[in-house]
């Protein structure tokens, strides 16, 4: 599946091997964040602003910009399991 980055990047520094990143979606702008290979974090920014300053510290702090290729293979899938689950709970708190 193809995907609007606002940016996706590595920290592999000092024994790490992080990955951050931003994606656009529908009505909000979704961060994700974990070891290369594990499950994911995710968290809803209203603005796409608010991603791209959050990118601009992870590259200060050593990340690298990346490629997709380093997303785990189920990615799609942990980023629909993610959008559900702010979709439920965004229905929940109206």
């Amino acid at each position: 599946m193809a995907h609007q980055f606002v940016a996706l990047l590595h920290n592999y520094q000092d024994g790490h091997d992080k990955i951050w990143g931003a994606i656009e979606g529908n009505q909000c702008v979704l961060s994700f964040w974990g070891k290369r290979g594990s499950k994911l974090a995710f968290k809803e920014y209203a603005y796409t602003w608010q991603a791209e300053e959050q990118a601009h510290k992870k590259l200060r702090k050593g990340y690298e910009r990346a490629r997709q290729d380093i997303l785990p293979a189920d990615f799609d899938a942990q980023l629909m399991m993610a959008t559900l689950g702010m979709v439920k709970f965004r229905l929940e708190t109206v």
